[in-house]
C-alpha cells in the first residue's frame, strides 16, 4: 500500500480579523502616523515623536502610552530585528512587549492596507518626502516595519525565522526518539543520524524514565552536541523559571539553539498535579510561553501574569543561542493563541490539508494580532517504510493507538475530515493509513508525500517511527529513518 495525500475533507479556515489599527500603509520621512496611541514621526521631529539620524526612536513622555504602558522620554536605538510595539516580544528581542521597545529592533505598528501615509488625527499634513514602499496597497491588517531611516515596509509576511538554526520557507526533515527513554544506546544511535548530516534535528517527547532535558544534556556530555528539540514538555511539571532554566542550560551544552515545545498535556494529568485542571489549556500555555520568553530576555517584569508569576530573574550565564519556544498545536484556539507568544508551533498527526486550510490561517491571524513574524510550522508525522511481513494497519495501530483514543487528538482528525472515534482507536487507525495521514510506502514513495507537507506551509516534518519501533524493534526503525532520509537526500541543516 502506498502513501496517499491527506484527508479527503478539507476545512474551512476562520475569516481574518478587522485592521487592527489605523496606521498607514506606507510612509515617506517627515509622514506622521499613529501608533497605538502614540505618534510617531517619518523623519524630523513632528507630533511627540521622531526617528533621529542612526536609527533612534525618540519619544516624549507626554505622548500617549502604546498599549497602556508608559513610554518613556530616552531614546531607544532601532537598527535591526522586528519587535511588537503590541504583543510579545519577537525572537532576538531583548526586551519588547506591550508597547516597550528593544536595542536592536525595528518597531512594528498595524496598518490599514491603504499603500500610502495617513496624517495622524490632529496633527495636520503628514508632510513630504520619497515613499518607502511599493505602489501596490499592503493587504489589509498588516503589520509594518518602521526602519531607523524612517522607511515603512510590510514586516509580518509568512513564517518567521524563529532562534537558532532554523530558517523559514525551507524544509527540514527531522527525527524523533519513538519512546520513553530507558535506552541511552538506541538514543545515541539516533543522535548519530543528525551528528553524520542524514537528519537536521533529533526531537524527543516528554520521557519521565530518563527525563528528556537530562538525556539531552547527556548526549552532549557524550559527544552527540546536535541540534535537539522537545514535543512537547508538559507545563504541568515544572514552573516557566525551571523551564527557562533547563533551556537556556541545552543552549550552553549543545552549542545549538533548541527548540522547546511546551503543551497543557491531559486535562487529568493536570488536576493531578495541581489540584484542578486549566481553566482555558490554550491561554495558559500561552502565558507560559511569554513567563519563559521575558526570563530568557532578562526581563521577567515584562510578564504579566494570572497563572505563572515570575518574582525573579535568570542569573546571568555565558552567552548562547537563545531557545527556540514552541507550542503544541492541534486546534486553531491553540493555533492563535501561540502564534502571540511562539516562536514555532508543533503539530502532532496533523494532516497536511488541515495544516494548509486551518492551522497555518489561525497562525496568521494570531500572528497580526500581536504584530509579529507567523511561527514556523512543525509537525510530527508517522513514517513506515513497506517490507515484506509488514502491515501498515497494525503499525499504525502500534504507533499511534494512544493519540487516537485521546478526545483532542480525535477532534482533530475528525475536524480534518477523517471518520475517526477516540472510542474505536483500531478502525481510527485504519483511517489514518487509508487517508495518508500514516505515511507508509517505499522510500521514493514517502519523500513524495514528506515534500506534500513542505507545500501545504509545513517547515519542517518530523519523523516518527513508533510503529516500527513498536512492532518490528529499534534496529528496524533505524534502517527506515535511513533509507527515508537517504531518498530525501541531502538536508537543509
Amino acid at each position: 500500500m502506498t502513501a496517499a495525500a491527506g484527508a479527503r475533507a478539507t476545512p474551512k479556515s476562520a475569516p481574518a480579523p478587522a485592521p487592527a489599527a489605523a496606521a498607514a500603509g506606507a510612509a515617506a520621512p517627515g509622514a506622521v502616523f499613529a501608533v497605538a496611541g502614540a505618534v510617531v514621526s517619518g523623519a524630523a521631529s513632528a507630533a511627540g515623536g521622531a526617528v533621529a539620524p542612526g536609527g533612534a526612536v525618540s519619544v516624549p513622555a507626554p505622548a500617549p502610552a502604546a498599549a497602556g504602558v508608559a513610554v518613556s522620554a530616552a531614546v531607544v536605538s532601532v537598527p535591526a530585528a522586528v519587535v511588537p510595539v503590541a504583543g510579545a516580544a519577537a525572537p532576538g528581542a531583548a526586551s519588547a512587549v506591550r508597547g516597550t521597545a528593544a536595542p536592536s529592533a525595528e518597531a512594528l505598528v498595524p496598518g490599514t492596507g491603504t499603500g500610502t501615509a495617513t496624517p495622524a488625527p490632529g496633527t495636520g499634513t503628514g508632510g513630504t518626502g520619497r515613499a518607502t514602499t511599493a505602489a501596490a496597497a499592503l493587504p489589509a491588517s498588516a503589520c509594518l516595519s518602521v526602519s531607523p531611516s524612517g522607511a515603512v515596509s510590510e514586516a509580518v509576511s509568512g513564517a518567521g525565522a524563529g532562534a537558532g538554526d532554523t530558517a523559514p520557507g525551507r524544509g527540514r526533515v527531522s527525527v524523533l526518539f519513538p519512546h520513553q527513554i530507558h535506552d541511552l544506546t538506541e538514543l545515541t544511535a539516533l543522535a548519530a543520524l543528525v551528528r553524520d548530516g542524514a537528519a537536521d534535528r533529533l526531537w524527543l517527547g516528554q520521557s519521565l524514565a530518563v527525563e528528556s532535558h537530562h538525556a539531552l544534556a547527556w548526549l552532549a556530555g557524550a559527544g552527540y552536541r546536535v541540534p535537539v528539540g522537545l514535543s512537547v514538555a508538559l507545563t504541568a511539571l515544572r514552573h516557566p523559571y525551571d523551564a527557562a532554566a533547563q533551556a537556556r542550560s541545552l543552549a550552553l551544552l549543545t552549542g545549538h539553539a533548541p527548540v522547546i515545545g511546551y503543551g497543557a498535556g491531559r486535562p487529568g494529568f493536570v488536576r493531578a498535579l495541581h489540584g484542578h485542571p486549566y481553566e482555558r489549556p490554550a491561554a495558559a500555555v500561552a502565558e507560559y510561553l511569554g513567563a519563559v520568553r521575558a526570563l530568557l530576555h532578562g526581563d521577567p517584569a515584562a510578564h504579566r501574569p494570572e497563572l505563572f508569576p515570575l518574582g525573579a530573574d535568570l542569573p546571568a550565564a555565558p552567552a548562547a543561542p537563545l531557545p527556540e519556544l514552541a507550542a503544541g498545536v492541534l486546534r486553531p484556539g491553540m493555533a492563535k493563541a501561540a502564534a502571540r507568544t511562539a516562536d514555532t508551533a508543533v503539530g502532532w498527526m496533523t494532516p497536511a490539508p488541515y495544516v494548509r486550510d486551518v492551522l497555518i490561517p489561525a497562525l496568521d491571524e494570531g500572528a497580526r494580532t500581536a504584530c509579529r513574524p507567523r511561527p514556523r510550522m512543525v509537525t510530527v508525522t508517522h513514517a513506515a517504510v513497506a517490507r515484506r511481513g509488514r502491515s501498515p494497519l497494525i503499525l499504525a495501530q502500534r504507533g499511534a493507538a494512544a493519540h487516537l483514543a485521546a478526545p483532542h487528538y480525535a477532534a482533530m482528525l475528525r475536524r480534518a475530515g477523517l471518520a475517526v472515534d477516540a472510542s474505536d482507536p483500531v478502525a481510527g487507525a485504519r483511517e489514518l493509513v487509508e487517508e495518508g495521514v500514516f505515511l507508509y510506502g517505499d522510500p521514493a514513495e514517502l519523500a513524495d508525500r514528506i515534500r506534500d507537507c513542505f507545500a501545504a506551509g509545513v517547515d519542517e516534518v518530523v519523523l516518527n517511527p513508533a510503529g516500527t519501533a513498536w512492532t518490528h524493534g529499534f534496529a528496524a526503525a533505524l534502517d527506515d529513518l535511513r533509507d527515508i532520509t537517504e531518498a530525501l537526500g541531502t538536508p537543509h541543516g
